[in-house]
């Protein structure tokens, strides 16, 4: 086994490999998290997105069923104009 000086210790050269694959297991698990997180971002970004849809189509079947009410009003309303000209006729 060589021992060598750097940075002012002296290093076994398995213990420089262990160091270093320890260094990549927790570049790793850095990656696994930060992929994990971007992966609850795009789950939380699409779920906003979601609930957002869903509030404009509530509110937009809600603007339907106030414009249906106001065709059958006018529908009535046609039909008793239609009546009072029959009975003034």
């Amino acid at each position: 086994m060589c021992i060598k000086e750097q940075g002012g210790m002296y290093q076994n050269p398995e213990h420089v490999i262990d160091v270093h694959i320890n260094l990549l297991v927790i570049h790793r698990g850095l990656a696994l998290l930060l992929v994990l997180y971007l992966l609850l971002v795009l789950v939380l970004g699409i779920n906003n997105i979601h609930n957002h849809l869903l509030k404009q189509l509530n509110q937009l079947l809600g603007q339907e069923e106030m414009l249906g009410k106001v065709v059958d009003l006018l529908v009535l309303d046609l039909r008793l104009d239609q009546k009072a000209k029959l009975v003034l006729s």
